[in-house]
This record gives structure tokens, C-alpha cells and sequence, in this order.
């Protein structure tokens, strides 16, 4: 995503890291399972405790095919203005539409999706990011 990065790869190895995300897509069940992970921290429920605040972080099942498909980034979108009503909780104020951004990858070690570099070379980062666990 960074075209300035001199050090991002190219070439084969860039055609085979997608070709491999075709051959190997991610399940519904995976999907489902990343999606109820990343609404669990987004919203952070009263009553749950197993992603409200380790998601994301490296040894989790549900990401573990992740990052064998080297995924760096998730971001999960829910939007109920169709529907008539809005979603909120003590952590998310009352909307029709919410997304949740995170990065899987440590973004000192690798820039991530959210990372934005123009054209002098300054580096930012898009708001509300969720930055992975340690």
C-alpha cells in the first residue's frame, strides 16, 4: 500500500502472497469468528471476557490462519440504519453505522494498512485504530 517503502516486497514474491490468498480463502466460519472477536473489543459488553481486551493479539486461534495469510489489518463494519435502530454500549456512543479498525500486525515492526505516508515522507495514522495486544 505504500509505494514510497523501498523496502516493501515485489515481484514473485508478491504474486505468490496473492495467489495464496485465493487458493486459501478465509471460511465463513473464520469470518464469522474474526467479526464476533473484533465486535466483542469494539463494544467491549459487560458480560464478556475473552476479547473485550486481548483482541488482537498473536496467539489467538481466530487469527491464527490470519497471519499465515499474512493479513495485517481487519476491519469490521456494521451498519443498522436499514433497520431503524442503534447499537451503543458503555464503550461506543449510539449509531447507525460503526467500524472497528485493527492492526494484526505490530506497527513498529511493520507499517500497517492504517499507515498513510505523503509525499515529503511524514508518516500518520488513521484514528481509532486498535493496535494488537502484547
Amino acid at each position: 500500500m505504500d509505494g514510497a517503502d523501498r523496502e516493501a516486497i515485489g515481484g514473485e514474491e508478491d504474486l505468490n502472497r496473492f495467489i495464496d490468498i485465493i487458493d486459501r480463502p478465509i471460511t465463513e466460519g473464520q469470518r464469522i469468528g474474526l467479526a464476533e472477536a473484533g465486535l466483542i473489543r469494539y463494544f467491549k459488553p459487560k458480560y464478556n471476557e475473552i476479547f473485550k481486551e486481548s483482541f488482537p493479539a498473536a496467539d489467538q486461534k481466530v487469527l491464527s490462519e490470519c497471519y499465515q495469510l499474512d493479513f495485517s489489518a481487519l476491519i469490521v463494519e456494521i451498519d443498522t440504519s436499514e433497520l431503524g435502530f442503534s447499537l451503543y454500549s458503555d464503550n461506543a456512543v449510539a449509531s447507525h453505522h460503526h467500524m472497528a479498525k485493527f492492526d494484526l500486525i505490530d506497527p513498529s515492526v511493520r507499517r500497517s494498512f492504517f499507515t498513510f505516508v505523503d509525499a515529503e515522507g511524514s508518516i500518520s495514522k488513521m484514528p481509532d485504530v486498535i493496535v494488537p495486544s502484547r
